[in-house]
C-alpha cells in the first residue's frame, strides 16, 4: 500500500483543482474481493481542518462499520463530483465494500445511525469562518419494487463540500483500511496519525497527548 501523509499545495491548488482520489478503478478495487486483496487500496483527499476539527455531538452511536460506511460515501462523492449535490450508489456496492457479512439490513441500521449523528466542524477561508452543527450525510434508501433493488441516495453538507474543494492542505486516506478496523476509534485516530506522519518535521516529532485529550480529539 501507497504511504500516507499530509499534503500541502505550494502552488495555491486547491480541492477543485484535483481529482481527489488515485485509483485505477476505483469501483473494482473497494469492492472486488480479489481486488482488495492482492491490489493497492485507493486512496482519497481529506481536508486537513475535517481531521483536527470535527467533534460529534450528543451520544456517539457510530460503529466502527458505521465510520467505514460513512468514509466510503465521502471518497466516492469525492470520485464522481465532490460538487454535486447528491450522489446514489447501489446498495450492493456498499455490502461489497463492508464485506460479505454486512448485509442490507445492516446497511440500513448503519445508515439510520450516520444520518442521526451530528457533528461539529470549524471552517475557516480568508474570507468567511463556519462553524455549527451539522448531520454527517443526508441520505435515504431507494427501492425498485420492480427490479427488486435498491440504492443510497445522500448528500454531503454544503459547508463539508465547500471545505474539500477549498482546501489546500490534506492526507491522503486509503480507503480499504477502513472495513477492516473494529473500534469506532480506530479509523479516527488513523487519519490524525496519518496527517502527523506527513509533517516537514515528523523525523523529530513525537506526538504526546494524555488519556482525556486523546478521548476528546
Amino acid at each position: 500500500m501507497a504511504n500516507t501523509g499530509i499534503i500541502r499545495s505550494k502552488s495555491g491548488i486547491r480541492g477543485r483543482d484535483r481529482k481527489g482520489v488515485r485509483a485505477k478503478d476505483f469501483l473494482k478495487q473497494t469492492t472486488d474481493p480479489m481486488s482488495k486483496i492482492n491490489g493497492r487500496s485507493p486512496e482519497y483527499d481529506k481536508p486537513r481542518v475535517m481531521i483536527e476539527t470535527m467533534r460529534i455531538e450528543g451520544e456517539d452511536r457510530m460503529t466502527a462499520k458505521d465510520w467505514a460506511f460513512y468514509e466510503y460515501l465521502v471518497s466516492t462523492a469525492r470520485q464522481v463530483g465532490i460538487a454535486h449535490d447528491w450522489h446514489v450508489m447501489d446498495l450492493r456496492t456498499v455490502t461489497s465494500f463492508l464485506g460479505d457479512e454486512h448485509k442490507s439490513g445492516r446497511v440500513r441500521a448503519s445508515l439510520k445511525r450516520i444520518t442521526q449523528t451530528m457533528v461539529t466542524y470549524d471552517f475557516r477561508s480568508e474570507q468567511f469562518r463556519t462553524y455549527g452543527s451539522m448531520p454527517l450525510v443526508l441520505a435515504d434508501i431507494r427501492q425498485d419494487l420492480k427490479a427488486g433493488t435498491a440504492c443510497v441516495r445522500y448528500s454531503i453538507p454544503e459547508p463539508v463540500r465547500a471545505a474539500i474543494l477549498d482546501a489546500s492542505v490534506y492526507a491522503m486516506l486509503q480507503i480499504n483500511l477502513f472495513p477492516l478496523f473494529t473500534s469506532r476509534y480506530t479509523g479516527r485516530l488513523y487519519q490524525r496519525l496519518a496527517y502527523l506522519s506527513g509533517l516537514p518535521d515528523k523525523a523529530s516529532r513525537r506526538w504526546e497527548v494524555s488519556p482525556a485529550d486523546l478521548a476528546d480529539i
